[in-house]
């Protein structure tokens, strides 16, 4: 894990990223159980990570590092990446699973339903509680964790998360395919009810138009 991206190696990248991770889902679990009034565990797996959390921070922190004694600049292109970020991660997530995260369809000046103004500004400010609040604690933190422990961790972390991820993408697989069932199922059953109601009109109608002939003769 020697191998470095823009000056950071590999051992540090993942480190990082699985520390953002359950930062992450502390935080959206938290905020997302305030406002439901019941616990709601917002983990992507089953497992205490949201894992765009911990792309999107390793990701802007790697990328912007160079402008970190740079306050104003480091905040604008923070809301540029992190925004772009939110947006790619939303396509990718309806592409791939078929479903939504998050919705900004009721906000103000939204772009369709994936990022929004007000979710753009609120980037900016975090990161810069990134760049001078987070990442000194969280690079501190791993610094701390001894070099032969922490590759231990993370290669128990990461077979941990791919089980825990195929065992998603088959339950989401499998909601999809009994959704997508369900709605052929119904749709096959509306129309052979609005054939079968179509075929009984027109018999109504030939023998109405037989009576009246009859009669008529």
């Amino acid at each position: 894990m020697s191998y470095k991206i823009l000056g950071v190696d590999l051992y540090h990248m993942i480190s990082w990223f699985i520390v953002y991770s359950f930062l992450g889902w502390i935080w959206e679990s938290c905020y997302v159980s305030i406002k439901s009034k019941k616990w709601v565990n917002r983990g992507f797996v089953n497992g205490p990570f949201v894992t765009i959390y911990g792309f999107g921070a390793v990701i802007v922190y790697v990328v912007l590092r160079p402008l970190s004694g740079r306050v104003v600049e480091l905040y604008f292109l923070g809301v540029a990446l992190a925004t772009a970020l939110e947006y790619i991660t939303g396509v990718l997530m309806e592409t791939i699973f078929h479903t939504n995260w998050w919705d900004y369809s009721d906000k103000k000046f939204n772009f369709q339903g994936k990022i929004c103004l007000g979710s753009s500004v609120a980037w900016g400010f975090f990161t810069l509680l990134l760049f001078y609040v987070l990442q000194p604690l969280v690079s501190d933190f791993v610094e701390k964790i001894p070099r032969d422990t922490g590759f231990i961790l993370i290669y128990v972390w990461l077979v941990y998360y791919m089980v825990d991820f195929v065992d998603l993408e088959h339950n989401i697989a499998y909601s999809y395919y009994v959704s997508t069932s369900l709605l052929k199922t119904l749709c096959d059953d509306c129309f052979f009810n609005e054939r079968d109601y179509f075929s009984f009109s027109t018999v109504e109608n030939n023998k109405e138009i037989l009576f009246i002939g009859n009669f008529a003769f």
